[in-house]
């Protein structure tokens, strides 16, 4: 069965976290809704049917409406840093994130390589942790699977483009599973203060997520911290958000500067 048989009535045609995949009414026929769901990816199949059995989803438009509007914001907030106050900014972060504890205690480390336009650059961190020895693990797209997993890498040439043009860990490069990693820092659009994360929309980072169980902390610029954000059953949550001014611990009052 296909979301869309699952959805409050409505007249909306709203988008949902998957890329590409539009919902309509749920009046719409279950022969439409069938074929909705044979139309999809393997990956995407799965992930519906799954919460489906588990929270039985319904998208609020209103919100996913909020979302898109946020990402807009955060885009064009990102598009007027300059490229000074970019390099400032990712040393700054870098010293953060090489002091944290998360980090520190780390021998496996989930980390990313960076699109210049949208996100911190981390790349100082990644060499220093193959410097010390550390596992670094990053992501790569699975195509079989269709959809990202991590794996490691213990020198930069071990990297190559892949999907969306993104460097990524070669195909000889160990895959490595979620719950074996010390910690991970995550990438995206926004961050809100009691942990809450908003990507580009594509979902693949709340997939990648989904079997971590060390800490996650988000890197941010200090423009993607906000106080709050609107949130959806699948959407995964932060440990700690790091900027280059301050490290945040959903939870607790205090932020250290």
């Amino acid at each position: 069965m296909c979301l869309k048989t699952i959805l409050a009535p409505s007249a909306d045609t709203i988008r949902h976290p998957i890329k590409g995949w539009k919902e309509k009414s749920a009046s719409e026929s279950n022969i439409g809704a069938i074929h909705c769901l044979r139309s999809k990816s393997r990956w995407q199949r799965r992930l519906f049917l799954n919460e489906k059995q588990s929270v039985n989803p319904v998208i609020d438009s209103r919100q996913a409406a909020e979302k898109a509007r946020i990402r807009r914001k955060m885009r064009s907030a990102l598009a007027r840093l300059s490229s000074s106050s970019k390099s400032n900014a990712a040393a700054a972060l870098v010293g953060r994130l090489l002091s944290s504890d998360e980090f520190g205690r780390a021998q496996s480390v989930g980390m990313y390589v960076p699109i210049a336009k949208w996100e911190i650059d981390v790349t100082g961190a990644i060499s220093a942790g193959l410097d010390q020895g550390k596992s670094i693990a990053l992501p790569r797209w699975n195509a079989a699977a269709e959809e990202y997993e991590f794996a490691a890498i213990k020198q930069w040439s071990q990297l190559s483009p892949g999907r969306f043009g993104i460097l990524e860990p070669c195909a000889k490069c160990s895959k490595v599973k979620g719950n074996l990693l010390d910690a991970v820092f995550v990438p995206g659009l926004a961050f809100s203060l009691d942990g809450g994360r908003l990507g580009r929309g594509g979902g693949f980072y709340d997939r990648l997520l989904k079997d971590v169980r060390s800490a996650r902390c988000g890197i941010a610029y200090e423009c993607q911290l906000l106080d709050s954000l609107p949130e959806d059953p699948w959407d995964q949550k932060m440990e700690r958000i790091l900027t280059p001014s301050r490290s945040v611990r959903p939870g607790r009052m205090a932020t250290s500067r």
